[in-house]
């Protein structure tokens, strides 16, 4: 039985529909940058300031790199942070990530990165000018990293602060 050119006409828009709906959902998805989970805060206060969000992931500058943190170090100068204690010291904006304390693999260096690569375990301060590390993904500078020793774990919490300590001892 032969189609008359009204049903052809309608499978063809049906059709062409179809493949525009695909087509923009697809640069919809693409266009998307890549988020993460972190805990930031909008505003100085107690713990009940702490939200656990989507953010975006940032991508690191020539001279940084970019670290999967699987573990991160608590410290007390976070609360003190967090509270508004040195917010006159500084001129941070909002959001708030912190955690200065972090171990993970670096995921992505910067073109001017010479002693890692992506893929290197490694134990890292994070300054407060580029992130913090209460999230997935971190930027530290070379300077700020060191590779993980094969006989620490990740989380190792009192090796990463004597590291830490050790670290800033060489800084100084």
């Amino acid at each position: 039985m032969p189609r008359d050119s009204s049903t052809s006409l309608g499978m063809t828009v049906a059709g062409s529909v179809l493949a525009i709906c695909s087509l923009t959902l697809a640069m919809a998805l693409a266009a998307r940058e890549p988020t993460m989970k972190a805990v930031v805060i909008h505003e100085y206060g107690g713990p009940e300031v702490l939200k656990y969000e989507d953010i975006p992931r940032p991508e690191p500058k020539d001279d940084q790199l970019l670290i999967r943190v699987i573990a991160a170090g608590v410290n007390p100068v976070d609360g003190l942070i967090r509270s508004g204690m040195f917010a006159k010291e500084g001129n941070r904006a909002f959001p708030i990530i912190l955690g200065g304390d972090v171990a993970g693999v670096v995921e992505k260096v910067g073109s001017k990165i010479t002693k890692f690569k992506a893929g290197d375990p490694v134990f890292a301060y994070v300054s407060l000018d580029n992130s913090g590390g209460y999230a997935q993904y971190a930027l530290v500078t070379e300077r700020e990293a060191a590779p993980k020793p094969k006989s620490l774990t990740y989380v190792s919490r009192n090796r990463l602060r004597m590291w830490r300590r050790q670290r800033c001892r060489l800084w100084r």
